[in-house]
């Protein structure tokens, strides 16, 4: 080998090496999925001369993909709208590929892809795997204006999708076994432990901010009785439906926790006293039109809940005394006849 091309491979490899370590410098060491991916795309748009950049995390069952895109302009990352998996470009590679390279995207009109549609447009589209060969996502870049993707960058792309795989597997396992921590198993709802601990925060935060904060309490009437005519397993399955119905009722904000038993407990951020009561009787509605296996043997012919609320600061200043009082509140729907919510000034 001629000593001008044997310089030029060794200087090719430094090269590769020393990005390489800067991959490894640039993840995240915290465990965060989106300032692990953040820090990845800002590495990948400063080094390399991509127009746009994005990362796609795949489901269990691969049927959709949200994706993180890299806004070129500010350098900022945003979380995309899931799109269906099978109408995407990723669904174009197959598990036995590692890569897809196009030269020009404005000739696939009929796939999906995190990018605008351009005209004269390079794609390349890299798997990520874990250790156990399963597919976890995609990253992908594009380059306009004809500009390909070399062979050389091809490979190293490659190579900087595996570190990047690995940093990402380990985040996600983590992320996965925080959520474990914090969830009912039954529900996916939140678990008190972990109410707990935001309701103090959410509660220090309105203080702060001098915002309205509310707090519902629901229990399902009658679930006893439920429990003993139809067993368990169904008593379960009302659980779920309920803690499905309540989370798809309620706004991202919010959060929605399982307290114990067939207590559920919603806090409400920035909602005050009378906002509270319309939508704690939104979601007592909403119980009462879902229909349940056997609820006509139930009383009133349906399965219901009772909710009771409390608002800071105007029913009470610490935590314990604010969910106190929506408790106290919740009792007095109970005592009221069921099916019906409630504030302690309406004894």
């Amino acid at each position: 080998m001629p000593i001008e091309q044997a310089d030029s491979t060794l200087q090719k490899k430094l090269t590769e090496l020393e990005i390489l370590h800067e991959v490894s410098l640039s993840l995240s060491d915290d465990l965060d999925i989106t300032k692990t991916i953040q820090n990845f795309c800002s590495f990948i748009h400063t080094r390399f001369d991509t127009t746009q950049f994005s990362v796609a995390l795949t489901s269990n069952k691969n049927s959709q993909v949200e994706f993180y895109k890299l806004h070129s302009d500010n350098c900022s990352i945003s979380l995309g709208d899931p799109f269906n998996f099978k109408q995407s470009i990723f669904s174009k590679i197959n598990r036995s590929q590692r890569y897809l390279y196009i030269d020009d995207i404005s000739q696939w009109q009929d796939v999906l892809t995190p990018f605008e549609k351009y005209t004269h447009t390079s794609l390349f589209c890299i798997q990520l795997t874990s250790l156990q060969n399963e597919r976890i996502g995609f990253i992908s870049a594009i380059r306009k204006n004809n500009k390909p993707f070399s062979q050389d960058d091809q490979e190293l792309f490659v190579k900087i999708a595996e570190s990047f795989s690995r940093t990402l597997e380990k985040t996600l396992l983590f992320q996965q076994t925080k959520e474990l921590s914090i969830t009912d198993p039954l529900t996916q709802l939140y678990n008190r432990r972990y109410f707990n601990e935001r309701f103090e925060q959410e509660i220090q935060r309105a203080e702060r901010y001098k915002h309205n904060l509310s707090v519902l309490i629901m229990d399902i009437d009658f679930f006893k009785q439920y429990n003993d005519l139809f067993g368990h397993l169904e008593g379960d399955s009302v659980l779920k439906k309920i803690a499905q119905v309540l989370r798809s009722k309620t706004r991202g904000a919010d959060l929605v926790a399982r307290f114990g038993g067939e207590e559920f407990v919603i806090i409400l951020p920035e909602i005050d006293y009378e906002n509270a009561r319309t939508v704690g009787e939104k979601l007592r509605a909403e119980i009462e039109r879902t229909e349940f296996k056997g609820e006509e043997k139930m009383p009133n012919q349906c399965l219901t809940i009772s909710v009771g609320f409390a608002t800071f600061p105007r029913d009470a200043q610490a935590p314990h005394e604010l969910l106190d009082k929506a408790d106290q509140a919740l009792y007095t729907s109970k005592r009221k006849g069921r099916n019906i919510i409630s504030h302690l000034s309406d004894q």
